[in-house]
């Protein structure tokens, strides 16, 4: 081969190396600008629906009249806070590594199609009139930010510089907060037993600041002076496990306790247990200008948990010492103190 023949061969070899050297610089920047999601963010308020697939439930977020539900609960409204989140994080997502494109590995990264039990990712989708998404949404990257993630249809798996946070079901997605009111804002307390009776009756009087109780029995003492301020405090960001629309077949055998407010309110809350499970009901009378109901809280029944639960099903026992036996009270021996709200 003369020198020339070698020098053009020299030139094309190192024409091909910088070419490909050039191919796999451009391709690193574009990895590192790549979007999971380039358009999403144009598109985030004409979203009309959210859908979160697993192999074991489907959970739809629709937004109808200005307002986020929950379709799989009849429309109750989203926790919005977790669907920012959601959306946040995948509009903001970058791809920044390739995985494996193998389908057999798909599982090991919890990225296999949603009809697979084993290793199923999560499928995200959203919708709007002219725009769609989608992505199959795997493990964290565990030490580091980032999720696995796959496009449905593709085999190239990808590794992303952010979380994607998500709910997994249904119950998760629900706007948390039934109520929310502080214990100075309420003036009295009556509870009554499944029969309508009244059991305990206590109110804040004029220039006092503890709940006083109103049908103490004669010869019985409170287990603590201010022991009653605890019924005040019920009311206190009561928070739901779970919701259904309202039955009213549910709530034959319930007991009641009503909230008298400052501001003339009066807030009625049932409770019940169905199947060992605990519910509240809560309902609020027209005022005396007429006004309905705000916010629709009667509509529905909630589930919660079983200390929640016991601040509205307490009698007027919870709250007295033990009768006394006409013996001297053993030395040293104190009051156990009331349980933190």
């Amino acid at each position: 081969m003369n020198r020339n023949k070698i020098l053009l061969l020299g030139i094309a070899v190192l024409s091909t190396l910088m070419l490909a050297w050039q191919q796999s610089h451009n391709d690193s920047a574009l990895m590192d600008d790549e979007l999971l999601f380039p358009e999403i963010k144009e598109n985030l308020n004409q979203l009309e629906r959210v859908e979160i697939k697993t192999f074991g439930e489907s959970i739809t977020l629709v937004h109808e009249d200005s307002k986020w539900g929950v379709a799989e609960k009849s429309l109750y409204p989203v926790n919005f806070s977790s669907l920012a989140k959601l959306l946040e994080s995948l509009s903001r997502a970058k791809l920044i590594e390739k995985k494996t494109a193998k389908a057999e590995n798909f599982s090991t990264l919890d990225l296999a199609d949603v009809s697979e039990e084993v290793g199923s990712g999560t499928l995200v989708s959203g919708f709007a009139a002219d725009y769609s998404f989608a992505i199959l949404v795997g493990k964290s990257a565990g030490s580091q930010d980032g999720n696995f993630v796959r496009r449905p249809q593709e085999s190239q798996t990808w590794l992303t510089d952010k979380s994607i946070t998500l709910e997994k079901s249904a119950p998760d997605w629900l706007d948390p907060v039934i109520v929310n009111v502080d214990s100075d804002q309420v003036n009295k307390v009556v509870l009554f037993d499944i029969s309508g009776t009244v059991q305990l009756s206590a109110e804040r009087l004029e220039g006092k600041d503890d709940i006083i109780v109103q049908n103490l029995p004669e010869g019985r003492s409170l287990s603590y002076p201010s022991v009653a301020n605890e019924l005040a405090r019920a009311l206190v960001n009561v928070r739901l496990d779970d919701v259904a629309p309202h039955d009213a077949e549910k709530w034959s055998s319930s007991r009641r306790a009503e909230y008298h407010l400052t501001d003339g309110r009066v807030i009625s809350v049932s409770a019940v247990t169905v199947d060992e499970k605990k519910w509240l009901h809560f309902s609020e009378p027209p005022t005396a200008e007429g006004e309905s109901e705000a916010d629709g809280t009667s509509d529905w029944d909630y589930q919660v948990a079983d200390h929640v639960f016991s601040y509205f099903t307490k009698n007027l026992e919870d709250m007295l010492a033990e009768p006394s036996t006409g013996k001297e009270p053993s030395a040293g021996k104190e009051p156990s103190a009331s349980k933190e709200l």
